[in-house]
């Protein structure tokens, strides 16, 4: 198995792309338990309780990047997409959570950059999935992900979660949905619910999608007007 570099990592949050402003990144998941272990016993036993994913980052101030901090310092149920090891090609692995901003502090020492930390807990389910389109320019027409598709797993029957961050657009309306196949450049159809919102501005949403989802998962946009900037992301359930 090959080893990842993290120096193209990229974070998406909500309708802008953050990644230049960061310079470290981790994302935990975790399960409270309480200890049930018993007398006589030979190990320990616990009951799992609540979970939750908690993404810690550590930034370069930027003096220009008041939106970014703006967004850093409420991030009230923002979409984030994390790629720890980059989205540069369909199929990479990402993950997204849905967040609220924990902790955001700035810092500054004589002989160093100004520095920044920000922490965000998830409200909802850690989404581990795989890029489907990478955060890049695509013109008007009807764009469809790799043609071939993404094979995320076999075929599920427990849903999935799929991101959609656009982050450049100039009027118009513009429409991304999902679609899945049983064989790799086989037949597409669109996956029910699959669909975002009508996208005319620039932002992030967050689509649950239940049911059963084919073997191979592809994702295509109607452009409209104007050049759009966006990226899709799905993760199955």
């Amino acid at each position: 198995m090959p080893f990842k570099h993290g120096r193209l990592a990229e974070i998406w949050l909500g309708g802008q792309d953050v990644s230049t402003f960061f310079m470290n990144a981790d994302l935990e998941s975790v399960v409270d338990t309480a200890e049930s272990t018993t007398f006589k016993s030979l190990w320990k036993s616990f009951l799992p309780g609540t979970a939750m994913a908690k993404l810690a980052t550590n930034g370069y101030f930027d003096s220009t990047l008041t939106n970014v901090r703006a967004t850093l310092g409420v991030a009230a149920g923002s979409v984030v997409t994390f790629a720890p090891a980059g989205a540069v090609a369909i199929g990479d692995l990402t993950r997204s959570i849905l967040v609220n901003s924990t902790k955001y502090r700035e810092g500054a020492k004589i002989g160093s950059l100004v520095t920044f930390d920000w922490d965000a807990d998830s409200t909802a389910v850690a989404a581990y999935g795989v890029c489907l389109h990478v955060m890049q320019q695509e013109s008007p027409g009807t764009i469809t992900g790799t043609g071939d598709g993404v094979m995320t797993s076999a075929q599920s029957t427990t849903g999935a979660i799929a991101t959609l961050h656009v982050t450049a657009m100039t009027g118009g309306t513009q429409n991304f949905k999902l679609q899945d196949a049983t064989t790799q450049g086989g037949a597409y159809t669109d996956i029910a619910a699959g669909a975002f919102t009508a996208v005319t501005t620039v932002g992030a949403q967050r689509l649950v999608i239940p049911g059963t989802i084919r073997q191979f998962v592809r994702a295509q946009a109607v452009i409209a007007t104007n050049p759009v900037t966006y990226a899709i992301t799905v993760a199955r359930t």
